[in-house]
């Protein structure tokens, strides 16, 4: 098993993706500064960390970080097992 580094990010959450928020309701932003294994590094594509008790997914282009998916963290291992089985 290959161990990723977990870079320091900050995370952008635009629409209250953590609390269940939904497209386009610009009005809220808030920043978490996470460590996260970064696939593609710290410039971007996937961000996986633990925040609290959920397990969040971010997207990032160029460093720029936007919160995408959160769920509880109990969900994490049948998600690894949907990733592993689908490739």
């Amino acid at each position: 098993m290959v161990k990723m580094l977990k870079e320091k990010i900050i995370v952008n959450d635009y629409t209250n993706t953590m609390h269940g928020g939904h497209p386009g309701s610009k009005e809220f932003h808030k920043k978490y500064e996470v460590k996260a294994c970064c696939a593609g590094g710290r410039e971007g594509i996937l961000a996986f960390f633990k925040y609290n008790d959920y397990f969040c997914i971010a997207a990032g282009d160029d460093g720029h970080w936007w919160l995408i998916y959160v769920c509880h963290k109990d969900w994490y291992r049948k998600i690894k097992r949907a990733l592993i089985s689908a490739l």
